[in-house]
């Protein structure tokens, strides 16, 4: 069937209608056209999910902490000291050991922007601090309620910087709604099931388990490989509580982790608290631990 002039210009005006419908409706026009675009640095991963959702692309995202890394053992490099340098804006957590490093070795341009201000903190020991202090437990991005905050913190300092860029407001609005979303299907997956108790090796769900109604044991004992008696007292709450995984991460050795579970009927299942796609993390996680 041939299609006249009329219907080929009326196609063309409904499809520039539809894509500007779903610019606005997923908040993000991408330019695919731009190639010389600013860079803002993130400490983590996770923040740099955050971070493109809510500018839509339009930057590049420089991550100091490479993939399979630890946090807590991770030393800026002087070429990762240059590239901050370059940058429009560096996000960080504020929590982090390699963190406080970078921001002692920079000057002070005003570009290092915080996102755990405005959150309540867990010690770790448990108890609620207000400030960035040590011992601190630093995982805050492990939790949709806490991503809500960091976005916050990301948006208000990108808003600051480019306050005509409507589409930011539109993102940022849709990414909230996404992980109320999220932290509505948690409680919703975690009260269908009797689990209220899950075990990791290292404590990184801290805020995942304060959030929502869970209690955290971890096999790694105050940052350090766990006695025999620690090691005994994560076994009994295995075997008492029933729980069928154990969690770990790729940062941290398996071998203890592997002893428990053979002392036990958990199985080891790894996780990464560090992905980039922090929410489909953060999903699984949730399905992991509902499960038995």
């Amino acid at each position: 069937m041939r299609i006249s002039a009329t219907q080929k210009t009326a196609y063309i005006i409904l499809t520039i209608i539809t894509i500007a419908i779903l610019s606005v409706i997923y908040g993000c026009n991408r330019d695919v056209r731009k190639t010389d675009k600013q860079v803002i640095t993130v400490s983590i991963p996770p923040i740099k999910y955050i971070v493109e959702e809510i500018t839509c692309g339009d930057f590049d995202i420089n991550v100091i902490l490479p993939h399979g890394s630890s946090p807590e053992t991770y030393s800026p490099t002087p070429q990762q000291l240059i590239d901050v340098s370059k940058s429009d804006i560096l996000f960080y957590t504020g929590l982090l050991d390699f963190e406080n490093e970078l921001m002692k070795r920079l000057p002070d341009t005003g570009k290092p922007v915080s996102l755990s201000v405005g959150m309540d903190l867990i010690s770790d020991d448990g108890h609620d601090h207000n400030h960035n202090g040590l011992g601190v437990d630093p995982h805050i991005w492990t939790s949709p309620e806490r991503l809500k905050i960091m976005s916050a913190n990301i948006y208000d300092a990108v808003n600051k910087r480019f306050p005509d860029s409507t589409k930011y407001t539109t993102a940022y609005s849709n990414l909230i709604e996404r992980l109320d979303s999220l932290s509505a299907q948690i409680k919703r997956t975690l009260n269908e099931t009797s689990t209220k108790v899950f075990v990791i090796y290292h404590p990184a769900l801290t805020y995942y388990a304060e959030d929502y109604g869970l209690t955290q044991i971890s096999i790694e004992n105050e940052g350090k490989e766990p006695s025999a008696t620690h090691l005994k007292s994560v076994i009994e709450t295995i075997n008492k509580e029933n729980i069928g995984h154990i969690l770990y991460q790729q940062q941290f050795s398996v071998s203890v982790t592997e002893a428990v579970s053979k002392e036990t009927n958990a199985t080891p299942i790894e996780i990464d608290p560090l992905a980039e796609n922090i929410v489909a993390e953060i999903t699984a996680i949730t399905n992991i631990i509902s499960s038995r």
